[in-house]
Parts: C-alpha cells; sequence; structure tokens
C-alpha cells in the first residue's frame, strides 16, 4: 500500500513544506536554534521574557512539553495527557489547530491569568476533526519537539532536524541544569504552579519541598509535572532530586549516531500497514558541537536542510558563553558521565544552598 497521510492531512494544502521541525534532548541548544531558524524563516516565535523563560515555538512550545496545557486544552485533539503518546495524526492536527485558534488560545490564556476578555464558544470534537482536515496555513511556522520515537517523516516536505548529544553529554547535562533546572523559581504565579498542577497537587507540591526558606526551584516543578498522573491516580512517587538526574542523565546520554541511521516502524494510524526507512543522519547534529563549536557541521546541516546560513559573530559569541559557564563550573571537558552527575548532585551541598532533595 502506498502513503496516504498527505492525501488526508496537509498543511498548506499540497504538503507540510513550509513547517521548520527541531527535535533535540534538553540541554542541546535547541531553543536557541529554533530562534535563528524561526528569524530566518519568518515563522511566529516569542523570545524569553522575565515572565517567560523558554522561547515560544509557533504553537507556543507545547510540543516541547510532556502535558497538553490547561489553557489550549479545549482547541486541540487531547488524544492523551502525556504529549509523547500522541499519535503522528494527532501531532498534526494539533499544529493546525493552533495555528487556526492561536488568537482564542491566547485569550483564554489571558483570562485563565484573570484578564475579562474570555472565549464565548469552544469548539466540539467534531469541530475539531474537521478544522483540522480543511484548514490551510501557507505561512512558514517551527514547532520543536523532544520525542524522536514519533514518525515525523510521513508528513512530506516538513524541513526536519534532529540534535542530541553523540559526545560528552554529561557536560550538556551539566549545563541544563545550571542553565534551568538547578535555579529557583521567582514565583508560583508566573509559573502557573497551582494552575497547571491542580488545588490538590499543589497543596502537596508546597509541603513536599518546603525548606523553610519559601524558596521551590525548577526540578521540583518539572518533578511534579512528570507524576501528575501518578498523583491523581494515587500512585507511589519518587520526586526526590536525585531521581531527575538520574532520570534527565539516563534519557540523554551519548546516542549511537549508528542507531540514529535507520528505523523500521510499523504504523496503523491511517487505516493500514506502512513499513518506514528512515535515514535521519543527514539531518542529525551533535548537540556538543553546535553548544560549544567544535565543528562547522552543525551551520552546514542547517542550511543543508532549511536553505539558511545561521553563522554569526553572534552565535560564534553564544558558543563561547557555553564554554565559558563550563568553565567557570569548574567542569572540565573530558569529565565523566560520573563526575558530571556527582557534581549535579552536590551542586547545592557545595554552594550552602539550602533545599530540600529527597
Amino acid at each position: 500500500m502506498g502513503l496516504i497521510v498527505q492525501d488526508r492531512l496537509t498543511l498548506n494544502g499540497t504538503d507540510w513544506s513550509n513547517l521548520y521541525h527541531l527535535d533535540y534532548s534538553g540541554g542541546c541548544g535547541g531553543e536557541y536554534l529554533t530562534e535563528l531558524i524561526a528569524d530566518k524563516a519568518g515563522a511566529p516565535f516569542e523570545k524569553p521574557t522575565l515572565t517567560n523563560y523558554e522561547i515560544k515555538d509557533s504553537i507556543g512550545s507545547q510540543y516541547a512539553t510532556p502535558h497538553i496545557y490547561d489553557y489550549s486544552e479545549p482547541f486541540l485533539l487531547k488524544g492523551h495527557y502525556d504529549t509523547d503518546l500522541h499519535s503522528i495524526s494527532t501531532w498534526g492536527m494539533n499544529i493546525k489547530l493552533w495555528d487556526y485558534f492561536r488568537f482564542d488560545i491566547k485569550r483564554h490564556l489571558d483570562h485563565l491569568n484573570g484578564d475579562a476578555t474570555r472565549v464565548l464558544r469552544f469548539p466540539k470534537h467534531v469541530d475539531k476533526i474537521k478544522i483540522a482536515r480543511e484548514h490551510r496555513c501557507t505561512a512558514s511556522l517551527i514547532v520543536r519537539t523532544h520525542y524522536a520515537k514519533r514518525d515525523y517523516e510521513q508528513f512530506e516536505g516538513m524541513k526536519s532536524l534532529w540534535m542530541y548529544p553523540a559526545t560528552q553529554s554529561g557536560i550538556v547535562s551539566v549545563r541544563m541544569f545550571l542553565r534551568r533546572h538547578l535555579k529557583a523559581m521567582d514565583n508560583f504565579e508566573q509559573d502557573r504552579v497551582k494552575e497547571r498542577l491542580g488545588d490538590k497537587m499543589f497543596e502537596w507540591f508546597k509541603k513536599r519541598y518546603d525548606s523553610g526558606t519559601g524558596i521551590y526551584y525548577h526540578w521540583q516543578l518539572e518533578q511534579a509535572l512528570r507524576n501528575k498522573n501518578k498523583f491523581y491516580n494515587n500512585e507511589d512517587i519518587d520526586g526526590s532530586f536525585e531521581d531527575i538526574v538520574d532520570t534527565f542523565m539516563g534519557t540523554h546520554s551519548d546516542i549511537k549516531v549508528s542507531e540514529f541511521r535507520l528505523h523500521k516502524r510499523t504504523d496503523k494510524d491511517f487505516g493500514g500497514v506502512f513499513e518506514w526507512k528512515l535515514n535521519r543522519l543527514q539531518n542529525f547534529i551533535n548537540a556538543t558541537e553546535w553548544l560549544f563549536g567544535f565543528s562547522e557541521d552543525p551551520f552546514n546541516i542547517v542550511e543543508k536542510v532549511t536553505g539558511f546560513n545561521i553563522k554569526s559573530d553572534l552565535v560564534h559569541s553564544w558558543q563561547q558563553d557555553n564554554i565559558r559557564v563550563i568553565k567557570d563550573s569548574g567542569m572540565k571537558f573530558d569529565s565523566t558521565q560520573e563526575e558530571c552527575k556527582d557534581f549535579i548532585l552536590n551542586y547545592y551541598k557545595n554552594n550552602n544552598i539550602k533545599v530540600k532533595v529527597e
């Protein structure tokens, strides 16, 4: 049987050639690469601000998070709370639905944040399906993901890049934790902690991570969000700091590029059985080379896939800053995975910071 995805679901009416896609693991510098490509492509995105830590891609970074946002849920096909479990069809439809409803989604978020403006009517499921099939988006979009197991290649013409550490992943993890997870949250309201966790888990969260300082950390919220389903299903939760370090470093270890080259998958999303042979090596960027400027390969691959030359003095300066972060931390680029893990686990203790980590 032949490929039928394009006939059923396209972005611009013909194919997905106006969609730029970057799949990468945390800490790889994917947000900055997204920003550079979006700027060249003219795709909508939001730069980080004091109230929004991360870049927002063309669909609000919905698929760069592990869950459906509470404010976007009425407009999207939920499928499953865990976005990694969404099929390729759900993923594609939600991109189109976000583009169609983007102003309504923003209005709904503003309303949830206390703005008087509200959405008067939410679409029904049947409406969403119809809109996803018929909506045509001819502008460029850019979407971030953290899930390489989804068969994005089914969408013809989409410009996809994959970025994972093939070397020195421990140092990539150190940078990620220093940049994000180890930092304190400014306040609950800014991160919408109560809304995202729900009343019951919010109370659990405050008690679980109360260190007596009144300060809470990004890794704690990450743990809570990862375990939200377990919490409301009354299942045991390991919300410790060591657990998130183990999980992060275990899933962000050096990828074997040879295994990333070819995948075979049987897919039944579209009423048939198909075999996909994926050659992602030609679209693969070693995150370590991108972060620290150890090679020109990332620039060459981006230009080959997207047609954009993103090399500049600003990017070089960003890479040099990344090098300084590692050197200032006292870590070395030849540090072992275990040395990197020990650095992260002992960070609070070595810096005399009181945090509840158990």
